[in-house]
């Protein structure tokens, strides 16, 4: 998932959850959740995208190690 497809759930989560009706409790809980799933999803895309940028930036240092070859 690229950065600007993350930005889009993350932007049309925030949309759903502002659209909901405050009376209807279930429906709001409901979203409430979802929201929270997506939370937790984007922050393990975010870390993700992290640490392949970190073992990038150690491969072009010249830093080898069999780590590495695990994250491609």
């Amino acid at each position: 998932m690229s950065i600007a497809r993350l930005t889009d759930a993350l932007f049309d989560q925030l949309d759903r959850l502002e659209r909901l009706d405050p009376e209807d409790t279930e429906r709001m809980n409901a979203e409430i959740e979802r929201a929270r799933a997506v939370h937790l999803v984007s922050g393990d895309i975010i870390e993700t995208g992290r640490l392949t940028l970190a073992a990038a930036e150690m491969v072009g240092r010249g830093i080898n190690s069999p780590l590495l070859e695990k994250l491609e």
